[in-house]
């Protein structure tokens, strides 16, 4: 059921992205799912039974590979799956019922401020219908059926019941995929389409770790990843071109961006395959033979524990290059496009030579994940909720290394809080939003989140933004430049923004970022 499930989202997951209510090119609900519910399959595999065993297999493996707060949240139904099957041999149809209600109520717990007309009200609406068939003493086949058409009957309320669903024409993606997970896992209780099932076992879609075993020969030597931007991509055909070059193959994202995973005996030819797709970013190339050698000699030495550290997640080399100039230990690349694991996030806790680690998500898709790696670590962790880069570089910039935790968190949440965040993109689809019409290829500006402009040109959309958002008392305002602004056009932003805000103080620095032309700091 659990290969099934992850089969039927691997095959829709671009159709869960594209219901993002935005149309930002980062929608990632159905990415970030699929690839938390294959760490619970992966995880399950390890283990034949018996049932309870299992399950809790899937609920650690879907804590540990969570991405995003959809990919949070589910690992959350996962983990009151397990709950209610503690201890069990086998599940009859109440069990089931049962174990939905547990995993429902295991969701809303870990949500501070539940939202109904999201994935949470599918999954409460799943568990009442396969309660309710369970009390009339149905078959467990039944019961699962019945919580699919609740769930069903449930996604499509979710306009009704949120405001920004309806008005952007769209059903909640995370709910979606919900329904997606339900009909692949009934699909093959009933043993229907089990080519489609035994995909995503043959794919293998997430890479596993690299092992330094002393006792065996790396096959490839290289570990190659990078990012392909272009249009139209798909993450078949890449996958499909670059399989006879190697193994531990990853291969996903969307239509726009898809992240790229290989070891192999010859990058150069994978990034000469990869090239007719589109650019390719963030390219990393790491020797794991050479690493190999250096793990095997390099001694135990008993670190020293400074008093605190932080870990930042950061997309772009020069938004990276920022925050480890202002004190970061361990920069996390991920953010936007793809959003780093629970597991990814406590490695990085790990890391860092301190007693005590202060975690900056700098996303607000993060900031679950972070808080559970936190709940996870091995030493005092401490989240700032920061939600965009430029509050997390407002808190590092208050970060004193030499002051107590306390004092640190206490001038980081309020440094963050005192700024403001624009961000100029582009839409990927037409569709309305906060009253607007949008339609694909048009420059938006966003101000902390939410749609403020909607225009065809770059400087204008974030022109637009500063009239609304700058006031007298404001005194910086910090451009960070995106990889697809050249350093002449963001210049002559930069003069323009000056003779406007004369009052400010006006900074540049090329961030890197993909996606977002420019991210804007006020003050």
């Amino acid at each position: 059921m659990l290969r099934g499930a992850a089969a039927v989202l691997a095959a829709n997951k671009d159709q869960v992205n594209a219901l993002n209510v935005f149309p930002v090119p980062d929608g990632d609900t159905g990415t970030n799912m699929y690839l938390t519910l294959t760490a619970a399959v992966q995880e399950a595999e390890a283990v034949s039974s018996p049932l309870s065993e299992v399950a809790l297999a899937a609920s650690t493996g879907s804590l540990m590979g969570a991405r995003g707060n959809s990919g949070v949240i589910l690992s959350q139904f996962f983990r009151g799956l397990g709950t209610a099957w503690a201890g069990l041999d086998e599940a009859g149809p109440k069990d089931l019922a049962r174990a939905f209600e547990a995993a429902a109520t295991t969701a809303y717990k870990a949500v501070m401020k539940p939202v109904e007309g999201t994935m949470l009200t599918v999954a409460r609406f799943a568990a009442d219908g396969a309660l309710a068939c369970a009390r009339q003493g149905n078959t467990v086949e039944t019961v699962l059926a019945a919580a699919l058409a609740a769930a069903r009957t449930a996604l499509e309320k979710t306009p009704d019941m949120l405001p920004v669903l309806r008005e952007a024409g769209v059903v909640d993606a995370g709910g979606q995929g919900v329904v997606h997970i339900l009909e692949g896992a009934l699909a093959s209780l009933r043993e229907q389409d089990p080519l489609l099932v035994q995909t995503v076992v043959d794919k293998s879609p997430l890479a596993p770790k690299d092992v330094y075993d002393s006792g065996s020969d790396l096959a490839y030597t290289y570990c190659t990843e990078l990012i392909v931007k272009g249009f139209n991509l798909s993450d078949e055909t890449i996958k499909q071109k670059i399989t006879p070059l190697g193994d531990s193959l990853l291969v996903v994202g969307g239509t726009d961006v898809i992240k790229v995973h290989i070891h192999t005996n010859n990058p150069g030819q994978v990034l000469e395959e990869l090239l007719p797709f589109g650019s390719l970013h963030n390219i990393e190339i790491d020797n794991m033979a050479e690493q190999k050698n250096q793990f095997q000699a390099s001694p135990a030495v008993a670190e020293e524990l400074k008093p605190q550290g932080v870990v930042t997640v950061a997309l772009g080399l020069g938004m990276k290059s920022i925050f480890e100039g202002l004190g970061a230990d361990v920069v996390v690349s991920g953010g936007q496009t793809m959003n780093p694991s629970t597991e990814e996030l406590l490695e990085a806790i790990a890391k860092v030579p301190a007693a005590k680690v202060l975690v900056l998500p700098n996303n607000k898709n993060i900031v679950l994940a972070a808080e559970q790696a936190g709940e996870m670590a091995d030493r005092e962790v401490e989240v700032i909720p920061t939600t965009s880069m430029a509050q997390g570089i407002g808190a590092m910039v208050a970060f004193n290394p030499d002051t107590g935790v306390e004092d640190n968190v206490q001038a980081m949440n309020s440094a963050a809080s005192k700024v403001t965040t624009a961000e100029i993109t582009y839409a990927i689809r037409t569709t309305k939003l906060n009253g607007r019409d949008i339609s694909a290829g048009d420059i938006m500006g966003l101000v902390d989140g939410e749609l403020q402009v909607v225009g065809k040109e770059i400087d204008d959309v974030a022109l637009k933004v500063l009239d609304q958002i700058v006031r007298p008392t404001n005194e910086l305002i910090t451009l960070f430049s995106g990889e697809e602004i050249n350093q002449d056009e963001a210049e002559s932003l930069l003069a323009v923004i000056e003779t406007r805000f004369p009052h400010c103080d006006v900074e540049l620095h090329q961030g890197g970022q993909p996606l977002y032309y420019y991210l804007i700091a006020i003050e």
